[in-house]
């Protein structure tokens, strides 16, 4: 089974802890049949510390990009990313190019690298063998749809659609409909499932080269047009194989904001907080998993949790008033307060 990533070259560290979590929670009879992989822009002159277990099975190359593959890159940034600036990265594009990197491999697991499984992989050998179909997790109530236009565009009206007398004419006179017809998409995408890319099974012909150029250059140009997609390349993604793709349990891909974290599968901390920037308390997971491969951060950690007791004590101190013994809350307090006016 075969995972990849792909990360610019300060942060590899972030896929180590990662990629360790898979084998760390993977079955033992079946680890052995895991194999690493992982794009970078620069590789450092010194790497990480990576695990024995890991180092032998994984395999790190820096993203090389032709003529053609640079212009795509470079219309692509500037044209997805105008209000989401925080996310731009060459490394995310990377994913698209892993096979040509790795030619040698024909099916795929990507893993973003804000994430930690806490299962075991293989319990998708199922669909990890099914290599006909690309594998993503569902992601609540989005549609296709939904997921890949901005609210303005989706929402935006005309004559013809503020009169259609049924929903197949107000998209019939939706400008999506003209979209989708240039890019050759079934309609099917209004009523499909979308799906976050953090975490996805594909085949090397899911990624077919020509076929990825073509809709990407397709899609810039509707985006120079309309300015209508939403960033990045969750966009690209959605819009990919949707006659052809499984969807399985939430879990697999899920963001951190149930009670018990540890009923998930893999745990996403997507968006601009990153666990190791942030001190909350459904980032533990994530320290846990980071002090099995560099415990010499420990003392980190404890210092940045150590500034937010600080912090969150002087808070409290400026509501707590000491009579016989500390008083712990509001409550507490505004009986004192009603027994010093009698």
């Amino acid at each position: 089974m075969n995972i990849y990533s792909s990360v610019d070259g300060s942060n590899i560290d972030k896929i180590i802890v990662l990629f360790n979590s898979v084998l760390l929670n993977a079955d033992i009879n079946k680890k052995d049949g895991l194999r690493f992989y992982l794009l970078v822009d620069k590789l450092p002159n010194i790497l990480p510390y990576i695990p024995q277990e890991l180092k032998y099975i994984l395999e790190i190359k820096e993203l090389v990009l032709d003529d053609r593959w640079k212009r795509i890159l470079a219309d692509f940034n500037e044209n997805f990313y105008k209000k989401s600036k925080w996310c731009k990265s060459d490394m995310n594009f990377a994913r698209f190019l892993f096979f040509l990197h790795f030619p040698e491999v024909e099916r795929v697991i990507y893993l973003d690298w804000d994430m930690i499984v806490l299962a075991d992989i293989f319990e998708l050998e199922n669909q990890y063998n099914n290599l006909n179909n690309m594998i993503v997790a569902e992601c609540g109530k989005q549609t296709g749809f939904t997921n890949i236009f901005t609210p303005e565009f989706m929402f935006n009206s005309n004559y013809n659609i503020l009169h259609a007398k049924s929903f197949y004419f107000r998209r019939k006179y939706h400008k999506s409909s003209v979209i989708f017809d240039y890019l050759n998409i079934s309609s099917k995408i209004y009523d499909i499932n979308g799906f976050n890319a953090g975490f996805y099974i594909i085949s090397n012909k899911h990624f077919e080269e020509q076929n990825l150029l073509n809709l990407l250059e397709k899609l810039i140009k509707v985006q120079i047009k309309f300015k209508c997609f939403n960033f990045g390349t969750q966009v690209v993604m959605n819009l990919m194989h949707i006659v052809n793709r499984t969807f399985i349990e939430k879990k697999w891909n899920h963001l951190p904001n149930i009670e018990n974290l540890y009923d998930l599968k893999i745990i996403h901390w997507n968006g601009t907080k990153k666990p190791w920037n942030n001190n909350s308390e459904n980032c533990k997971i994530w320290y846990d998993y980071c002090l099995k491969v560099y415990p010499e951060l420990k003392d980190k950690f404890f210092i940045k949790n150590r500034a937010t007791i600080k912090k969150t004590t002087m808070n409290v101190k400026k509501t707590e008033v000491v009579k016989n013994g500390l008083i712990t809350n509001q409550q507490n307090l505004l009986k004192f307060l009603q027994a010093k006016s009698k």
